[in-house]
């Protein structure tokens, strides 16, 4: 029999995930596009590292039990980087849980992103996240 998949309330990428003592949750500055600039003295190949927040809200529905959820990173060149999977605990109908993942990217390519929901070993959906560089210009002295 298949494992039962909760339902998938919300799965995005964003600046800060604030959780609140009643349980309530506030997102800050939902990303699907990040942009760096890199000075033109920084040595070829220089990359910043993301810090981003992810967050999935999950219903039961009729999943019962403990199951494992991870994201799965797509790069634009199609190189795959599991991250380390989070245990959640479902008990059934309208019950659920929020994953609130802290996500510190080292992206190595410019281009779409891709993250992958993985709840034990079926995709629940994708995230996208374009990163772009823009080279920035020197100032000119007077």
């Amino acid at each position: 029999m298949d494992t039962p998949k909760p339902h998938l309330l919300a799965a995005l990428i964003c600046e800060r995930v604030l959780q609140e003592k009643d349980g309530s949750l506030s997102v800050i500055r939902i990303a699907d596009k990040v942009i760096y600039e890199v000075p033109e003295e920084a040595p070829e190949g220089a990359r910043p590292v993301f810090s981003l927040a992810g967050l999935l809200v999950l219903k039961s529905g009729l999943a019962k039990g403990t199951y494992s959820v991870k994201l799965v990173a797509n790069s634009p060149s199609g190189k795959q980087q599991e991250l380390p999977p989070t245990a959640v605990s479902l008990e059934g109908e309208d019950q659920g849980q929020n994953v609130i993942l802290n996500l510190h990217l080292g992206l190595k390519e410019d281009g779409l992103y891709w993250f992958d929901v993985i709840f034990e070993n079926d995709v629940l959906t994708r995230i996208p996240l374009s990163v772009e560089r823009v080279q920035k210009q020197k100032s000119e002295k007077k």
